[in-house]
């Protein structure tokens, strides 16, 4: 019992001092002024891949909504009527918030953060809807 308890604290102290360090590297790096990784709103920016990416990215989630109703479908189709209680409002619930973060997400795909004109976009409009998907 020993060995094992102080092997987790070990591990645990090393992954402590792991981030700290990667946090510590990360923002020394961005305080000289370097990009760490562009942003996933930044890629795509030059037309015409910027509209092919937002098309891609808008039919994508129309896909991904046809997944979530037929993963609904699957779980409530064949359900006892007696167990109609939490399992049925979970599902209700899981497909109402899958539905809206998905639309919010082909909203972020489709509205570019910069005003450029290669962009074209709102940052403002952007960014409340990449906050509504997460």
């Amino acid at each position: 019992v020993f060995t094992s308890w102080s092997v987790t604290c070990i591990v645990l102290e090393a992954a402590m001092l792991f981030t700290i360090c990667l946090a510590v590297g990360i923002g020394f790096w961005i305080g000289d002024g370097k990009a760490l990784l562009p942003t996933i709103s930044d890629t795509w920016t030059v037309p015409p891949a910027s509209y092919i990416s937002r098309f891609f990215i808008g039919l994508g989630c129309l896909f991904f909504q046809v997944v979530n109703f037929a993963i609904y479908h699957a779980n409530t189709k064949n359900r006892p009527t007696a167990s109609c209680c939490s399992a049925d409002k979970t599902n209700k619930c899981l497909l109402v918030s899958s539905v809206v973060a998905i639309f919010a997400l082909s909203w972020v795909g489709s509205i570019c953060d910069s005003a450029k004109d290669t962009c074209r976009g709102n940052n403002n409009v952007h960014l409340a809807f990449a906050y509504s998907f997460f």
